[in-house]
């Protein structure tokens, strides 16, 4: 596998450092500018929904507490 690489690096023409540099700085722009894209697309997805209907979906922050047993459940579960 390296042999094939270094096969084809001997093939491509030499790159001046000039080239080199805008081709990377090329690339660091496109990135950015995906970045950015992303970012707003995930800004816009998560103010889609908001925080009301997120309450409504999933209930109380809490579980409500239980309600006391009657004392006659009591008092048979201890008979019994």
């Amino acid at each position: 596998m390296a042999v094939v690489a270094a096969r084809q690096l001997e093939y491509l023409p030499l790159m001046s450092t000039k080239a080199a540099r805008r081709e990377y700085l090329q690339a660091v722009a496109e990135f950015n500018l995906a970045c950015q894209d992303f970012s707003r697309g995930m800004d816009r997805v998560l103010q889609a929904a908001p925080a009301p209907v997120a309450a409504r979906l999933f209930g109380p922050r809490k579980p409500a507490r239980r309600a006391p047993r009657a004392a006659r459940v009591v008092e048979r579960a201890r008979t019994a």
